[in-house]
């Protein structure tokens, strides 16, 4: 609850500078139930390991949060991605952080990272981490570490979608 006595709902939120707003539309957006998905990802192998991925709605935007654990016959080989569920189609350019990510080494490392769209697909999701010497730091198999049983790929991702436009 803030001073005014309201309470704000879960979501995206900035302030523009007298109050407190919604990022993606106003009071009286849709909010759906989390729905778990299976998304398809490119240059990563889950093997033995496990996600949890899950999605909602939230008025023209999608959230999605997602952790992978990587287990000893799992595989990081390159940009770790990961395509949209239900085919549906980004409404943002391939250029915004569209959300967080952290790479964990087994507990004795943590990376911060951002996601973000493909620049070849609108519809993928692409996370990196930061890399204090060239911004922009690409996954594969060793870097920022190599991977190893027991390893973690936590996302956040906050996207507008086509034809989610709020009262639709």
């Amino acid at each position: 609850q803030y001073s005014d006595g309201t309470a704000r709902a879960e979501g995206m939120w900035r302030y523009n500078g007298t109050d407190w707003v919604r990022i993606g539309g106003g009071s009286g957006d849709i909010v759906s139930d989390w729905v778990d998905f299976t998304p398809t990802f490119t240059n990563f192998t889950l093997g033995n390991g496990t996600i949890d991925f899950r999605y909602r709605r939230v008025g023209s935007n999608m959230e999605i949060i997602g952790q992978v654990n990587l287990g000893s016959t799992s595989s990081v080989t390159g940009d770790f991605r990961f395509d949209l569920p239900n085919g549906l189609s980004a409404d943002a350019d391939t250029r915004d952080i569209l959300g967080q990510a952290a790479f964990l080494d087994n507990g004795t490392d943590s990376i911060n990272g951002f996601t973000r769209l493909t620049a070849t697909d609108g519809n993928v999701v692409i996370a990196r981490y930061w890399d204090a010497d060239n911004g922009d730091g690409v996954i594969n198999a060793t870097s920022p570490f190599t991977w190893a049983s027991g390893d973690q790929i936590n996302v956040s991702v906050n996207v507008p979608i086509q034809g989610w436009a709020v009262g639709s």
